[in-house]
């Protein structure tokens, strides 16, 4: 044997140094496709975090949108006898809607709020050119303000509205920082940041501090541009012209040696964008393993080299499956309570409704929480939202498979109860429904009891479209409420 090595002495080394350095040139190769695999994933996943946030904006001011201006569309048909009547008319959508404020415009200059019966000008943020008020002619959002009053960021939700002989606009004023709840900001163990600019780079919502105009009307766009950040792809100005021109966009920049990632893009209202930032650093942790099988083969022959890479690259193939099904399922679900978004809710009755179920018997339950702002303002919101939860499980328990059960946003849920059967069988499901309710707080020893208030609506009796069903059964859970709250009403 040591024969055969000596004389084929400079074969064997040289073999040897050649399958050492195809090792490590297979390693570089590998690693470098590595880098480029997780500089994509890091993209892909912060932009549908991104992309989730904007959904998520889209919906609720397409909801605040639509309440607002069903609203207006329903107090314009009413007659009432003195102005005493429009501040109890407001004061009663306030409460049933929780809202921060209501207000009644008049082209004439009059104004109403849901506090007291006339006021003074709102300030000149909500309503910059108010002789220009009647050029309004559809719903729209303003952009936001301070209110002394309440301590809060404000925006409003402008619907016009005619009351008897006086036309005008109702207003409804919405805290800012509900957004909050809606981001949900789980990704990277809260440790990107999300936030809302204006066209101009201007903070509509950024860190979440004890005062929120600690970062509101700072301009983002120029802190970059006046604090030396280097960026390493797409700079400051091409943001900012982004920004102005509504097209989404992503960037990368350092921070005191630190690579920040940027993804951008625009809601549908005000102009408004949602940025999200994350740390590269943090981001790159999710593919150390991969690098560290990479070092581990380094030591290995060819052959063994090959496997292991094929069972990282299928064991990567498999992860991002996985990473693509969760974003999925998180798209659809309410991240607080486990059940359907809004959205998806919406779509999945639509889809029913046209097809399988287009010749069956159903019915639309619209539920809300009654009296929840007072809950959460005397028992706090961490409770409230327990109580949110508490009353999907509910749902889910009296509806079973045969319910298609959604959270449309805040307290509100909706239920198409599938082949439902006839009136007795929903009044029947109703009372079911309205058996006390509690969350018990094992932990400190509380349990805090709750009522529901119930609208239904029935296929085709109502109304063969989500739209019809939905506010049919609006209507219905609005004459629960009017009648003393912890009931059902049937459309």
């Amino acid at each position: 044997m040591l024969k055969l090595f000596f004389k084929h002495e400079k074969i064997i080394i040289l073999s040897v140094a050649g399958a050492v350095f195809l090792i490590f040139c297979t390693l570089f190769v590998f690693r470098r496709q590595v880098n480029q695999s997780t500089r994509k994933d890091m993209k892909d996943q912060i932009e549908a975090i991104q992309k989730n946030c904007v959904r998520e904006i889209n919906n609720e001011m397409d909801s605040l949108k639509y309440l607002n201006e069903t609203t207006a569309n329903f107090m314009s048909g009413l007659t009432l006898d003195d102005d005493s009547g429009i501040a109890d008319m407001l004061d009663n959508y306030a409460r049933s809607a929780h809202i921060k404020r209501t207000l009644f415009i008049t082209f004439d200059g009059d104004i109403y709020t849901n506090s007291a019966e006339k006021t003074g000008l709102p300030p000149g943020v909500v309503i910059k050119n108010f002789k220009g008020l009647s050029a309004v002619r559809g719903s729209t959002f303003t952009q936001p303000w301070y209110s002394e009053e309440l301590g809060q960021m404000l925006f409003g939700v402008i619907s016009p509205m005619s009351i008897g002989d006086q036309a005008g606009l109702l207003i409804s004023a919405h805290p800012l920082s509900n957004f909050y709840d809606l981001f949900q900001n789980d990704f990277l163990g809260g440790t990107s940041e999300i936030g809302i600019l204006n066209q101009d780079g201007t903070t509509i919502l950024g860190r979440i501090t004890d005062d929120h105009r600690n970062e509101f009307g700072l301009n983002a766009i120029d802190a970059l541009i006046n604090g030396g950040i280097i960026f390493s792809s797409h700079s400051a100005d091409g943001m900012l012209h982004d920004f102005r021109n509504g097209v989404e966009g992503y960037s990368s920049y350092y921070v005191s040696g630190t690579e920040r990632l940027c993804s951008y893009a625009p809601v549908r209202y005000n102009g408004w964008y949602v940025v999200v930032i994350a740390q590269e650093s943090i981001l790159r942790e999710q593919s150390v393993q991969m690098e560290r099988h990479g070092i581990w083969l380094a030591v290995k022959l060819i052959f063994i080299m090959a496997v292991l890479l094929a069972i990282i690259l299928f064991a990567r193939l498999r992860e991002q499956k996985q990473v693509r099904e969760q974003l999925q399922k998180a798209a659809m679900m309410d991240g607080m309570t486990g059940i359907l978004n809004r959205g998806t809710a919406e779509n999945q009755i639509i889809r029913y409704l046209k097809q399988e179920g287009k010749d069956k018997s159903h019915a639309v339950f619209l539920i809300d929480v009654d009296c929840f702002k007072a809950v959460n303002d005397t028992y706090g919101h961490i409770t409230g939202d327990c109580i949110l939860r508490e009353l999907a499980e509910h749902l889910q328990k009296c509806f079973g498979p045969s319910g298609l059960i959604g959270r449309m946003g805040g307290d509100e849920f909706i239920v198409l109860w599938k082949d439902c059967g006839n009136m007795e069988m929903i009044q029947k499901q109703a009372e079911r429904l309205l058996t006390p309710l509690s969350y018990s707080d094992s932990k400190n020893g509380v349990t805090v009891p709750f009522t529901i208030s119930v609208g239904i609506s029935r296929y085709k009796e109502d109304g063969e479209t989500f739209i019809e069903l939905y506010q049919h059964a609006d209507e219905a859970l609005y004459h629960t409420k009017q009648n003393g709250r912890n009931g059902y009403s049937i459309e």
